[in-house]
């Protein structure tokens, strides 16, 4: 709600802007020229500020009565400055165009802004795929698409998250990128062997996409594949970048990869960076799938060995000691990345979930915490192999809920079950 009032606040700002504007332009040109006559001819200025100023005021024009003519001159003179050398009038008239509505002037901005998103600079993408997450599907779904494709991990979880939002059909690869941006990588799972194409591409991506592609082939469990991985994940244990290296290392945990133990237990050892000894500290017990001090550490005071911890839960092949120390941190949790990180958890750990997760949501007083538990039990990997004892309960508990979203969030958990 708070992004939607921005957008509305931003929107009354420019509109002011733009009113402003254009009394400027009555002020300074008399009785000589008209606002929008004034504006048509500073588009043509050397200047980017006077061409914004004019694109400003242009953008405007359907809050005033002016004639046809001079209305198919303002359209041509914006959609010109959608190709100007400037990003920053680009921004503004694809933004203003948005809300004129007509679908070729906003195709038009799309078009513009899915060029912007592959920019060099840094800057310019980032404004572009935000002005993109404004303008409605399918028209941006293309802009967004080229976006989620470059080597810019903010941009591209822009993209990724709107592009999620709106559940937009794409194209497998794209869909296997959407997946490892947003560490959905259940999604993944499920699609198997036919995501290994894409995910093999992805191993010469940026590292940060790389490590997740090879983190998903250890979840698909190819073994040719899982190969490949591990060899360029081995490459970027060297990398002067501590997030690179913890990426790294916890990929080739997760592809149990026993010739990397000796390097990963180093950087357990000896890593300047206190995230990387952590994750590699668990990698480790990964690669041995040593469960217990993995499970410790779920309950520990080390707040980025819990965290590595709890990633690591999900590439055990035996996951029955961990789920109810999940579910304790579940309850305890207050973060809100922690919580996405253990409910990803709890869903890897599927069926073995389901008795912690309802003796949580029996016992806690706290609505919130019952709350967070029912949404866990929520997920189609964790309720899917439910018996008939543990629905019955699961009945019995939905009935005797006293709060109404509780209640509602295990009725549908139930109602998927028939």
């Amino acid at each position: 709600m708070k992004h939607h009032d921005t957008r509305i606040t931003s929107r009354v700002v420019f509109a002011g802007v733009a009113a402003v504007a254009a009394c400027l332009f009555v002020a300074a040109s008399g009785c000589q020229k008209d606002p929008i006559s004034q504006a048509l001819s500073e588009m043509n200025s050397d200047s980017a500020q006077v061409r914004l100023r004019g694109a400003t005021v242009l953008l405007s024009s359907p809050s005033m009565r002016i004639d046809s003519k001079h209305a198919s001159n303002v359209e041509a003179a914006l959609l010109n400055a959608l190709a100007d050398d400037d990003p920053e009038i680009r921004r503004v008239v694809a933004r203003g165009l948005i809300e004129w509505v007509r679908p070729v002037l906003v195709a038009a901005a799309a078009e513009a802004m899915g060029k912007d998103v592959t920019a060099e600079d840094e800057s310019v993408r980032q404004a572009a795929v935000e002005v993109l997450t404004e303008i409605p599907a399918p028209i941006s779904t293309t802009g967004l698409v080229a976006a989620l494709g470059t080597n810019d991990t903010a941009t591209r979880m822009t993209a990724a998250r709107a592009l999620e939002r709106r559940q937009a059909g794409l194209p497998l690869d794209s869909q296997i990128r959407l997946c490892l941006v947003l560490d959905m990588h259940q999604r993944i799972i499920d699609q198997g062997e036919e995501a290994l194409p894409a995910l093999l591409g992805m191993l010469d991506a940026d590292p940060p996409l790389r490590a997740a592609a090879a983190l998903a082939i250890a979840r698909v469990g190819d073994a040719d594949a899982a190969a490949q991985a591990a060899a360029r994940c081995l490459d970027d244990l060297d990398s002067e970048d501590g997030a690179v290296r913890a990426g790294a290392v916890r990929a080739l945990g997760a592809l149990a990869n026993q010739s990397a133990l000796e390097r990963v237990a180093a950087l357990a050892a000896d890593d300047a960076d206190p995230a990387v000894r952590a994750t590699a500290t668990i990698a480790a017990h990964v690669i041995r799938q040593d469960a217990r001090p993995i499970v410790a550490a779920l309950d520990g005071d080390d707040s980025q060995l819990q965290m590595a911890a709890i990633r690591g839960v999900r590439d055990l092949a035996d996951k029955r000691l961990a789920a109810a120390p999940l579910v304790r941190r579940l309850g305890d949790a207050s973060d809100k990345r922690l919580v996405e990180e253990i409910l990803r958890s709890l869903e890897s750990c599927g069926g073995l979930a389901m008795d912690p997760l309802m003796d949580g949501v029996e016992s806690a007083s706290d609505r919130s915490i019952r709350l967070r538990l029912a949404r866990a039990l929520n997920q189609a990997h964790v309720f899917g192999g439910m018996s008939g004892n543990q629905q019955f309960r699961l009945y019995n508990l939905q009935q005797g809920e006293e709060d109404e979203t509780v209640r509602t969030e295990l009725a549908q958990v139930l109602a998927a079950l028939e």
